[in-house]
């Protein structure tokens, strides 16, 4: 049964996190279930919360952190939350990588919309982290 478009239901939605790999940090936002307009305010303050809590404590974000968008968990993507994500990809001074998980529902996305254009394309989070560290 399809929930409500204003209803994204307790397995959708998003996590973010700031994690600390050697010589660089990593913010990494895990998105889950259905992703639509109506989870798009929940990434924005999600994304807005780690940074200011950051702030609050004294310790910057640094300047040239890295995202990484982890969707391979997403069972639909809406175009609100493409754009939203696009959009915090470019506003992060460091390369921004997208997780698609392999060859399912955001890999085909990624496709059709050429995301390599914006993102680096990953099949996994660890893959991502991992590529991180060699990178940094």
């Amino acid at each position: 049964m399809r929930r409500a478009p204003d209803d994204p239901g307790e397995d959708s939605g998003f996590r973010v996190e700031l994690r600390e790999l050697p010589g660089e940090e990593v913010l990494v936002v895990e998105g889950r279930g259905e992703l639509d307009l109506a989870t798009k305010d929940e990434l924005r303050e999600a994304i807005a919360r780690v940074r200011g809590t950051r702030r609050r404590s004294g310790v910057p974000v640094a300047a040239e952190h890295r995202i990484v968008i982890d969707l391979s968990g997403a069972t639909y993507l809406g175009a609100t939350i493409i754009a939203a994500l696009v959009e915090e990809a470019r506003s992060t001074p460091g390369p921004a990588r997208l997780v698609v998980g392999g060859h399912g529902l955001v890999s085909r996305v990624a496709a059709v919309l050429d995301l390599g254009d914006v993102f680096e394309i990953v099949d996994s989070l660890p893959a991502a982290l991992a590529r991180s560290v060699d990178a940094g």
